[in-house]
């Protein structure tokens, strides 16, 4: 059985669940490709991320260094 989970507009294909002996899910399935893609999403998250957090930066310390 495919499970969804919603993220940002998309989802994130998850083809089954592991859990542990209580049914608590521990881990997920995904496919090689989504696996990929979520990298890529991931490394954009970051770049965005770093890109604000300079540009909230006080350009007087950036002259400084």
């Amino acid at each position: 059985m495919t499970t969804a989970l919603k993220q940002e507009n998309d989802t994130i294909k998850i083809n089954q669940f592991i859990t542990d002996k209580n049914g608590h899910k521990v881990a997920a399935i995904i496919e090689i490709g989504e696996l990929k893609r979520l990298k890529e999403i991931i490394e954009d998250l970051s770049d965005i991320k770093a890109f604000k957090d300079k540009k909230s930066e006080s350009k007087e310390a950036f002259k400084n260094q």
